[in-house]
């Protein structure tokens, strides 16, 4: 809130509902149906009241310039930094290069006393530092991530499937962030992420099976029986 982050208000309203069925795998009931509406309620409530308030001034506020010419919008910045990696592409700029490479792509014009030290998107700049190699290893680990929540989410309701499904709504919610910012340069949540990733990492270790799999087995076992 006092940050101002547009996409802090719009990722709590998933948040709260994905946390809670954490714990209820099944569809809320009316209560709670009713019990989110009202949490969900709350939140727009305190985004507008903060928004509008004549004291909080610049607090939920964001720079959403949709003019690509913008000298500090997001869709400004994810254009130029997108035009970059078409022309670097597939060696890359070089690890922590994005500060010093990016100002070649800015119009002169609409330049402003402050710079742009990321993209405002771990993606891109990732991308364009890395090259090939950076696109190969967010495609892998993105795989990896549904791979894993899908498996955490067909788990049973032991402790380390409710777990390792909260891992995976902590470390989704980092990774949706990470479109329009770069959340992870912040040593707590960068802890908390790879956490998350240790959790859903040892999933199988901790003998937490999915349940279609269990199911399977426990099928195969009944066949075993009814043969002997």
């Amino acid at each position: 809130m006092i940050a101002g982050s547009m996409a802090g208000y719009l990722f709590l309203a998933p948040t709260l509902v994905l946390s809670v069925l954490v714990y209820r795998r099944r569809a809320p009931g009316p209560l709670g149906l009713l019990i989110l509406a009202v949490g969900c309620a709350l939140i727009a409530g305190l985004g507008f009241m903060t928004a509008a308030s004549p004291v909080l001034v610049g607090l939920g506020m964001t720079q959403m310039d949709w003019d690509e010419d913008g000298a500090l919008g997001r869709p400004g910045l994810f254009a130029r930094t997108f035009q970059g990696i078409l022309e670097t592409f597939p060696v890359g700029t070089g690890l922590g290069s994005f500060e010093r490479f990016y100002p070649r792509y800015e119009d002169p014009d609409t330049v402003v006393t402050a710079i742009a030290n990321h993209a405002h998107n771990d993606y891109l700049e990732f991308v364009i530092e890395f090259g090939a190699p950076g696109l190969i290893l967010i495609l892998a680990g993105l795989v990896w991530f549904i791979w894993r929540t899908r498996e955490a989410w067909q788990a049973g309701e032991e402790e380390g499937g409710r777990l390792a499904r909260a891992s995976s709504v902590a470390l989704g919610v980092v990774l949706l962030h990470s479109t329009v910012d770069y959340p992870l340069r912040t040593g707590a949540i960068a802890c908390l992420a790879a956490l998350c990733c240790v959790f859903l990492g040892q999933m199988k270790a901790k003998g937490v099976e999915p349940t279609s799999r269990r199911r399977a087995s426990s099928s195969a076992e009944a066949a075993r029986h009814v043969e002997l």
